[in-house]
């Protein structure tokens, strides 16, 4: 016995899928992962300036504006 394929139902246009989270709640996650990285950031900073003094610091910031 052989399969038959009916095509008679078939939809032929393509269906868009709409993402599950609503545009709020994607928001609401990328502020909480911004202010994380933020903190991490600060913590990095005061730790760093705790451990190896304060011209650490200094030498920080003379790298970073030097980037610009």
């Amino acid at each position: 016995m052989e399969k038959s394929i009916d095509k008679t139902g078939t939809n032929d246009h393509v269906e868009v899928k709409k993402c599950p989270l609503p545009w709020w709640k994607r928001l609401g996650f990328l502020g909480f992962m911004f202010f994380f990285i933020k903190g991490l950031g600060w913590m990095a900073i005061f730790s760093i300036t705790y451990v190896w003094g304060p011209e650490a610091l200094a030498n920080i910031k003379t790298f970073f504006t030097g980037l610009f």
